[in-house]
């Protein structure tokens, strides 16, 4: 019961901030993926398909050939290597000029050391040469949005008057739905800016190969319904990707899973896709 109030309480909230856009057939335009293209980029561009996203990305700057034209790539700049920067420029600046791209991701989890790993001074140092692409920026994607990495980026934004148009988020917490729907709402009145959650899953950390994940994938499933319908109302939402584990390599996020062993979409990523 007290599931079920919990949805009930947060489809009020849907209503109350009106209705969010889809396309023709229903889908949410805010919807998108990311995926790596993997050794097999036929059957990633027919993921795209299957999942109805509208947009997508791969953690790095080069939109792969297999890809259906109908979904739009966002490129991004995943770490700062001085050396590989300048290349991974010149292919924005080409697809910008070409009118291929429209919106660039900052680094990706500069605060965490098995990431990107970037000092918040060459993050800012960087900056400006995100900047020049033109296109719509979206901030460094931390694993704390809120902690002492992004804030101290954010000020330094501030004071050198540098461009972020959306803060990128990423989340892998329990099944909460108010939780999560309130985190959204503390990070946009800390930045004052629009939301991309560009990674999100319901992950159980204390997961291993001797013990199995705690939150089953019909848990999982409730906490996307529940979710979903919020984000594709809520204006400060712009755009949002579940990030599609693999039960086989990632315990934590393996009832997380949109994709069965053999391809097929799993219960989860049926409701994903109807999204």
């Amino acid at each position: 019961m007290q599931g079920r109030r919990i949805i009930l309480a947060i489809v009020v909230m849907c209503l109350a901030v009106g209705s969010a856009k889809s396309d023709a057939i229903g889908h949410s335009i805010k919807k998108g993926i990311g995926m790596g293209p993997g050794k097999h980029p036929t059957i990633w561009a027919t993921r795209l398909t299957e999942l109805h996203v509208h947009w997508f990305y791969t953690w790095g700057s080069q939109r792969p050939a297999a890809t259906p034209a109908t979904v739009r790539f966002v490129p991004m700049i995943w770490g700062y290597y001085p050396r590989s920067l300048p290349a991974a420029l010149r292919q924005i600046w080409d697809y910008n000029a070409k009118g291929q791209v429209h919106d660039l991701l900052g680094f990706n989890e500069p605060d965490n050391k098995t990431q990107s790993r970037i000092s918040v001074r060459r993050a800012l140092q960087a900056w400006p040469q995100l900047e020049s692409t033109g296109l719509t920026l979206g901030s460094p994607a931390c694993v704390h949005p809120d902690d002492k990495w992004m804030r101290n980026f954010m000020r330094g934004v501030r004071q050198h008057h540098y461009r972020v148009n959306f803060i990128c988020i990423h989340w892998y917490g329990g099944p909460n739905p108010r939780g999560f729907i309130g985190m959204l709402r503390n990070i946009h009145n800390l930045y004052h800016r629009p939301l991309w959650i560009t990674e999100f899953a319901v992950g159980d950390w204390s997961a291993n190969k001797t013990r199995p994940n705690k939150f089953s994938p019909t848990v999982i499933a409730r906490f996307m319904k529940a979710v979903l319908p919020v984000m594709n109302r809520l204006p400060y939402v712009q755009r949002y990707a579940w990030f599609p584990a693999e039960a086989s390599k990632v315990t934590a996020l393996g009832t997380s899973a949109l994709f069965k062993k053999n391809g097929s979409l799993t219960a989860l990523g049926r409701i994903y896709a109807s999204d």
